[in-house]
């Protein structure tokens, strides 16, 4: 299965050799902030060959005006690897035909009892049909 990424900004200092992932964040800090960096530093593992230790990555706060680096051990890289695995497996259960991506059928999704997240959705127009 191919999973998308948009990494926001990306660069590598030449004179440090290090690959550089910049992840800027507008609203609060979230546990899982790390996370999503670690799924770009994976893959700019596997698609430059970029060793770990070259991989600085880091959240720019625009809301506190903080910068916040992490470290990342091959261990991270493995368990955001098997979240993504899982996820995609979680994923096709929810696929008919995954090769033709098509999916089950409206009664598998079910509605939220917090509608107020409903808003927001992407799926809105689907949900009052």
């Amino acid at each position: 299965m191919k999973v998308f990424i948009v990494i926001e900004f990306l660069y590598r200092d030449i004179i440090s050799e290090k690959w550089v992932i910049v992840d800027w964040k507008t609203g609060k800090e979230s546990a899982e902030d790390r996370n999503q960096l670690a799924l770009y530093a994976l893959y700019l593992k596997k698609k430059f060959k970029a060793p770990l230790e070259k991989i600085e990555i880091r959240n720019e706060s625009l809301l506190t005006s903080k910068c916040r680096t992490y470290s990342l051990t091959d261990f991270d890289l493995d368990t955001v690897n098997e979240r993504v695995q899982l996820s995609c497996l979680e994923m096709g259960k929810y696929l008919i035909d995954e090769e033709e991506n098509i999916p089950v059928g409206i009664e598998y999704f079910p509605r939220t009892s917090y509608e107020k997240k409903c808003i927001k959705s992407n799926f809105l127009e689907m949900c009052n049909s």
